[in-house]
């Protein structure tokens, strides 16, 4: 729930809090909230939507998205230097290991 009482997907909670991360660096001294329009809500679901970091501790969450963040990038970077591994960790089991599909280049 937002404050101004309309549901928030979490990972558009997350990512508006990712931007408001950027804009922060680059604004330090910005006021205001980061709001979600959701374009197809009725007036009365309240279609703009504030969202806010945790009140109990406002870093925690911000914290965990940047954690997260740093290990898709990590990921990224394995998979663009050949490194399959970050793959099979979310491959079915009926699907032949990953370093048997690659691509010749």
């Amino acid at each position: 729930m937002s404050p101004d009482g309309g549901y928030m997907f979490p990972n558009h909670k997350a990512q508006t809090q990712l931007y408001d991360l950027l804009i922060q660096s680059n604004f330090p001294n910005r006021q205001g909230y980061s709001n979600i329009a959701y374009t197809k809500a009725a007036p009365q679901e309240k279609p703009l939507r504030t969202a806010v970091v945790s009140t109990t501790s406002p870093y925690l969450d911000r914290q965990a998205l940047l954690m997260l963040r740093n290990r898709i990038v990590a990921n990224d970077f394995k998979l663009a230097e050949g490194d399959f591994s970050p793959l099979e960790v979310s491959r079915p089991r009926n699907l032949p290991p990953c370093r048997s599909i690659r691509r010749k280049m």
